[in-house]
């Protein structure tokens, strides 16, 4: 999925087999999801990805000395978003909640 591959050559059984069992568990989680949900998932992740990537622009103005731009790039989260999508979110799998 997300995750770079494992350079078989130097990984032992145990990794091996634990990526492979992850992988499973991925594929399981979003079978059992509902496409809005999944939409759902993919969306906030995309809002941290650009909330780390203005973060990091920030912080470059704030060093290059253009501290008033640096503060106008300062990523606000969108309305609904919530902080993390791991157990106790307020969501259930269905995505009903």
């Amino acid at each position: 999925m997300g995750t770079p591959d494992l350079d078989y050559r130097h990984a032992s059984p145990t990794q091996i087999a634990m990526r492979a069992l992850a992988q499973l568990a991925a594929r399981a989680r979003a079978l059992k999801l509902s496409p809005e949900r999944r939409s759902e998932i993919a969306r906030h992740a995309v809002n941290v990805r650009w909330a780390k990537h203005k973060a990091r622009q920030a912080a470059e103005a704030a060093m290059s000395g253009s501290a008033p731009t640096a503060l106008a790039a300062l990523p606000v989260a969108p309305q609904g978003v919530a902080d993390h999508d791991g157990p106790g979110n307020g969501h259930d799998e269905t995505g009903s909640n």
